[in-house]
């Protein structure tokens, strides 16, 4: 199973964290949400609370659960990994801005979370097409990976 971090804790990255903790997954929040990160650790065994640049350091997929100017000032000071996956549920931040924030990174994609996530059963869309995303999503947040056509 993958591990798979949290940098930021909100509405939307607490049922994935929950919804991935559920299926085996190991799972490092960030203390972004103290109230709502340290509710997670208790209420689940494989999650675990820690700051940022921990999170980054003990995960091989990364979730990128901001506000877009939040992002803007904690992204560029982290140290990320160029073997991660990273998966942005962040409105208002481009995959070039991610590339920029997060170098060494490569493995970058946007996803939009459906409501359903919180009985993890909804469908991730994403952009680009990650194998990686897939394997790590694939059975209880099913995972639709979009491809973009040249016009």
């Amino acid at each position: 199973m993958a591990h798979v971090g949290f940098l930021g804790t909100g509405h939307i990255a607490a049922p994935m964290a929950r919804a991935l903790a559920t299926r085996g997954h190991s799972v490092i929040v960030s203390r972004r949400n103290e109230t709502v990160s340290a509710a997670l650790a208790r209420e689940h065994d494989s999650i675990s609370v820690a700051d940022n640049q921990e999170v980054l350091d003990h995960s091989d997929v990364v979730i990128l659960s901001l506000r877009a100017q939040v992002a803007q000032e904690v992204l560029p000071r982290l140290a990320f990994r160029s073997d991660q996956t990273l998966i942005s549920v962040m409105a208002g931040v481009t995959l070039a801005e991610l590339a920029e924030f997060c170098a060494p990174t490569i493995h970058i994609s946007l996803t939009i979370p459906f409501p359903l996530s919180r009985q993890a059963a909804a469908r991730c869309r994403s952009f680009p097409p990650r194998p990686s995303l897939r394997r790590c999503l694939v059975q209880k947040i099913r995972s639709t990976q979009f491809r973009l056509r040249s016009r």
